[in-house]
């Protein structure tokens, strides 16, 4: 059961994401999804609306959006991560959150939300230039996954040996 979409470049905007949210509800039993919504004109508002939405589709295990170059600022960042929680059954998660106008606070935050999804082995995460300190809490968030194996980010891919490594070592330069 999967399904995958391409409104890249499209004007489909918030409220038309939000409007395909609605249908995404009914297909409960999806299991692997994958959107292309890059330069499509989403804000904050419509993002944390759509999650609102794809919070209910809890049999998700492999998850793909990509959000790149819209209107999202921090505050519709996180409550969209605190949608996420919901998916508890997620294995694989890639999100490309790249040239938006995100802070290093907000990807700590929703690296809290993300931690909590205890079957994600794999996760992918382009929020642009996401270094030094705060990849480190980052990082230290989505520890908490006991089956974490991968982190991939615009910087590299990194095993768990390595984020705990790195994160070690800032614990010991302090």
């Amino acid at each position: 059961n999967s399904l995958s979409l391409d409104f890249g470049g499209n004007t489909v905007g918030s409220d038309g994401l939000v409007r395909f949210g609605d249908h995404l509800m009914q297909l409960k039993h999806l299991t692997s999804f994958f959107l292309e919504c890059s330069e499509a004109k989403i804000d904050s508002d419509g993002l944390a609306r759509f999650g609102d939405r794809l919070k209910v589709v809890v049999q998700l295990k492999s998850l793909r959006l990509n959000f790149g170059s819209n209107l999202i600022y921090p505050e519709g960042f996180v409550r969209f991560g605190f949608h996420l929680q919901s998916l508890v059954q997620l294995t694989d998660l890639s999100l490309n959150f790249s040239n938006n106008f995100l802070d290093s606070g907000a990807v700590v935050k929703f690296g809290e939300h993300v931690g909590t999804l205890a079957q994600l082995t794999a996760l992918a995460l382009d929020v642009g230039g996401l270094s030094g300190s705060s990849l480190t809490a980052f990082v230290n968030e989505i520890l908490r996954i006991p089956g974490l194996q991968r982190l991939e980010t615009r910087d590299g891919t990194f095993s768990r040996s390595e984020m705990e490594e790195r994160c070690r070592g800032i614990a010991g330069q302090s």
